[in-house]
């Protein structure tokens, strides 16, 4: 197929910028070798019958891959392209081939070639390979950041992983301590008494931050299991409202409720303790003294239940709501203490189960969040 002559001002034309559209769909892919392969498939064999990529490894030329389709000897080995560092056009009578460097933002990552029998490359084709190699050198170094990023973010996984239970074990020391403490109660002073019930309140506290700390290893490796079985919503809010109450009595008059009877679904208890507890703490501490909501209703159109947790709060600030599901952030306005994992570990749970969680917030107005669940459990592709 003869290509139509390049417009003014250098324009690739409407041939070109399709195949460089269906191209840069698969460079935003995460792995090199399937998009390496992918991005051959697209631009042969419109732009040849061989296309390889050679790179400069501690000073050593390498073919880092190779798509063919069609066997022969196109193109020369990696020693001869590898150190190419600029457009390079050789036609013979029967082949013709053209190199062109890839380099990133970070520097040169090594050299495209395209080889075919017949025709030779014109202008507009070796621009247009320049302007793929520059996209591929981007690409490469998007896919090596995120393997870095990966890396760095298993690694501190596996530390949290190992503090957290190192940190386990000293606080079941702690435990059974102050149970001790307790069983002695009557001989105890009551300002030993109070002391106790610190040493107690603090424990339980640091309990609940070492078990989050398990929780986001499980949600970022996404092994998180769950024992499905019918559970009560409704059952499960009242239950920790109690629960909250346990600490300060005077909580539970802040806490108010508008449930059914009863709501449903095959969910995991515990996880769904989880989330209603996380959510209501939250709103309980940062609405403080204000009153707070927790509703439940039945979606039957939907085969969902709506769960929402409302504070009258100052609000969360703006420019974190979009990320206020992600891992250590909190609104620093507020001044309070935590680790910043509680939504992130609710976002996870929620989506585990096949639901979906959002927030509704505007700064001196509270928050609400809200929480819809699938009665059954939907695997998410």
């Amino acid at each position: 197929m003869q290509r139509a002559a390049r417009r003014d001002g250098g324009d690739i034309v409407a041939n070109d910028t399709e195949l460089l559209a269906g191209v840069g769909r698969h460079l935003l892919l995460s792995e090199l070798d399937p998009m390496l392969e992918s991005v051959a498939r697209t631009a042969t064999p419109s732009l040849g019958q061989v296309f390889v990529l050679d790179v400069l490894k501690d000073g050593c030329a390498q073919r880092l891959f190779e798509f063919r389709r069609e066997p022969g000897e196109l193109l020369p080995g990696p020693g001869q392209l590898a150190f190419i560092t600029a457009p390079d056009v050789c036609a013979q009578e029967h082949c013709a081939r053209v190199s062109v460097p890839v380099s990133g933002r970070l520097g040169r990552k090594g050299t495209l070639s395209v080889a075919r029998r017949y025709p030779h490359y014109d202008s507009v084709e070796i621009d247009l390979l320049v302007e793929l190699a520059a996209r591929l050198g981007c690409a490469i170094e998007n896919i090596a950041a995120r393997a870095d990023l990966e890396a760095t973010v298993d690694g501190c996984q596996r530390i949290i992983s190992v503090a957290a239970h190192e940190l386990r074990g000293s606080t079941w020391c702690l435990r059974t301590t102050v149970q001790a403490f307790r069983s002695a109660a009557e001989s105890l002073t009551p300002k030993s008494q109070k002391l106790v019930r610190i040493i107690e309140r603090e424990e339980r506290r640091l309990s609940r931050m070492i078990d989050e700390l398990f929780d986001v290893g499980r949600a970022a490796s996404g092994q998180i299991d769950l024992r499905l079985e019918p559970v009560d919503l409704c059952a499960v809010v009242r239950e920790a409202a109690a629960r909250c109450a346990e600490d300060d009595p005077a909580v539970l008059a802040r806490i108010e409720t508008d449930l059914p009877a009863a709501a449903v679904g095959q969910w995991d208890r515990l996880r769904v303790e989880q989330i209603v507890g996380n959510l209501l703490g939250n709103a309980l501490k940062f609405g403080e003294p204000q009153p707070v909501t927790i509703a439940a209703r039945l979606l039957p159109a939907e085969r969902h239940v709506r769960l929402q947790v409302t504070d009258r709060g100052p609000g969360i600030d703006p420019a974190i709501q979009p990320f206020i599901f992600d891992p250590f952030k909190r609104d620093r306005r507020l001044g309070r203490d935590g680790l910043g994992l509680g939504l992130y570990i609710v976002h996870s749970l929620v989506r585990a189960m096949g639901g979906a969680v959002s927030v509704s917030s505007r700064p001196g107005a509270g928050a609400t969040f809200t929480v819809d669940l699938p009665v059954v459990r939907t695997p998410r592709l």
